[in-house]
């Protein structure tokens, strides 16, 4: 997607439908990618840590660490 609040918003909407772990680390990383396009970098980090905790793979930890 090329429009970050459009993306911010469907990512907020996944996270109500999802519950596996796993992919709602990788959400949470998308959404606190789309929040630092958006200049909100409290909300980036809040969400890059929501998806180190939940994430089950080292590439995707590794990504939310250096956002």
């Amino acid at each position: 997607m090329s429009e970050p609040k459009r993306e911010h918003h469907a990512y907020s909407r996944a996270l109500e439908s999802v519950w596996e772990p796993g992919f709602r680390a990788n959400i949470y990383a998308n959404r606190g990618e789309s929040s630092m396009v958006l200049g909100d970098l409290e909300a980036a980090i809040r969400d890059y840590r929501k998806s180190i905790a939940l994430a089950d793979r080292p590439d995707l930890v590794a990504l939310s660490q250096y956002g």
